[in-house]
């Protein structure tokens, strides 16, 4: 099992970037499937409705809901994995055996470490902080 982290995703949503081709052909390769932790979504809405409650102006407002649109439009073809009993209990454990990243992190990491899957993302920074994480980045 294999989930992606914002950063991978971001990637993966949009064709025009620059690593997109390098991302979509290891993905294509994948023996394992691939995910999304409810998370990255969660993440990536923000983020655009963020760029939203920002817009100075309609033009500014009208990229903002073009790329919102095509973020919608995209999230049907990718398995989510929700936030659980079970994640919720290894963010609790991580917390309290002194792990400290940002909680959205620790959160899409307690969701690959419940499922025993590697995640793929640049933050090694951050995920190297947690016990049990499989990660890689495959956009280096």
């Amino acid at each position: 099992m294999i989930f992606l982290d914002t950063d991978h995703f971001t990637v993966a949503a949009q064709r025009h970037h620059s690593l997109y081709s390098k991302l979509s052909e290891r993905l294509n390769r994948a023996t394992d499937p691939v995910f999304l932790p409810v998370i990255t979504v969660e993440e990536q809405l923000h983020g655009w409705l963020e760029k939203l409650d920002a817009a100075r102006n309609e033009v500014q407002r009208i990229a903002g809901y073009t790329r919102l649109v095509k973020l919608l439009e995209i999230l049907p073809d990718w398995d989510i994995v929700p936030w659980d009993d079970v994640a919720a209990d290894e963010f609790d454990r991580q917390r309290r055996a002194g792990v400290r990243i940002g909680s959205q992190d620790l959160r899409i990491a307690s969701l690959a470490i419940t499922h025993d899957a590697l995640l793929l993302t640049r933050n090694a920074k951050d995920f190297s902080r947690v016990p049990g994480l499989q990660f890689e980045s495959w956009l280096d």
